[in-house]
């Protein structure tokens, strides 16, 4: 339902928010995860196998970068490098990826706590559930407790902040519900924007999606109102442009509010490497930001934004990759 707010479904074995790559360049220190008779290696961006197939599981929206990925056999967890070796044995429930370069992992007893890259326990503390996100602190649950709150995983300490439901820190700001208004709180859990928004999300580029009524607009980091509510959906800024529903189709508009790219698609996401994903008649393709198609609609969900110069796509449900020019570098396959 439009209005509503949508949940960033972060599975226990990925990162949220991640930030998209800025260079049109392939990474050769980037590797996208492929599966091949049931088992799940790693390509680089050009397409060429890095990693043998023989994984049983891997954070599959996710990539090996910095030289370490989450992957599993037989059940257990654990962290590969890029030459698909084991830098901490598969030995957890369950694993993920952290900034500063932590891993948070749920052990033997159900509980999750927080690694170096060597394996190593950084504390003794233990959390009923944790969150990460690709920037910013992590989201925990103390052990007993019934809300979220969040780790400064730099010093290893709990922020005075407590949410229902985890929204991550973006642009150093969270949004947060007092009853059922909406502001944003620095990680001091202080009130930067006092609330005052029917429901809010995170900034972007300096805007935040902001909901007064029935519609979304945009406010800036001051609290004010930049681009009058008035959509019935409104998704975060990337590369100058944010995606907006209008009359129940999605275009793009730019800072100012005006419109960049008419809306007349099914639904939209955001811009990466100069090319964002839209769905038309069902299916999944690629624009530029002139609005013109480049890689024509034939996909179904789950076409993610560019890195590295390649996008991760599913044909009926196989996952593939594809440049920009809509060509394989790996067909999709199970």
């Amino acid at each position: 339902m439009k209005g509503l707010r949508l949940l960033a479904a972060c599975s226990a074995i990925s990162i949220c928010a991640s930030a998209p790559a800025q260079d049109s360049i392939r990474n050769t220190h980037e590797l996208f995860p492929v599966k091949v008779d049931g088992k799940w290696g790693f390509i680089d961006a050009s397409g060429k196998p890095q990693i043998a197939p023989g994984l049983s599981d891997v954070d599959e929206f996710g990539k090996l970068s910095d030289g370490f990925a989450i992957a599993a056999v037989d059940g257990k967890w654990g962290f590969i490098n890029d030459k698909g070796e084991w830098v901490i044995k598969p030995q957890f429930h369950l694993a993920m990826n952290c900034p500063s370069a932590l891993a948070a992992v749920e052990t033997d007893d159900g509980k999750w706590r927080f690694t170096n890259r060597k394996g190593e326990f950084v504390d003794d503390a233990k959390y009923d559930n944790v969150m990460c996100f690709g920037v910013g602190p992590a989201a925990v649950i103390t052990e007993g407790d019934d809300a979220w709150t969040y780790l400064d995983l730099k010093h290893m300490r709990l922020l005075p902040v407590r949410q229902n439901i985890p929204e991550g820190f973006d642009e150093g700001l969270t949004p947060m519900q007092v009853g059922n208004i909406w502001g944003f709180v620095d990680e001091s859990g202080t009130f930067v924007i006092p609330p005052r928004f029917d429901e809010a999300r995170g900034f972007s580029e300096g805007l935040a999606a902001v909901r007064l009524g029935d519609n979304w607009g945009y406010a800036n980091r001051a609290g004010a109102i930049v681009i009058t509510p008035q959509f019935g959906w409104a998704y975060g800024f990337s590369e100058g442009l944010a995606g907006v529903e209008l009359d129940g189709e999605y275009g793009y508009m730019d800072h100012e509010g005006y419109f960049i790219i008419p809306a007349k698609f099914e639904d939209v996401r955001e811009f990466s490497q100069g090319l964002a994903a839209v769905k038309q008649s069902s299916k999944w393709g690629y624009i530029d930001k002139q609005g013109s198609i480049v890689v024509e609609p034939r996909f179904d969900n789950n076409a993610l934004p560019f890195r590295a110069g390649i996008a991760q796509v599913r044909l009926w449900g196989d996952l593939g990759y594809i440049d920009k020019s809509g060509e394989y570098v790996w067909k999709p396959a199970r």
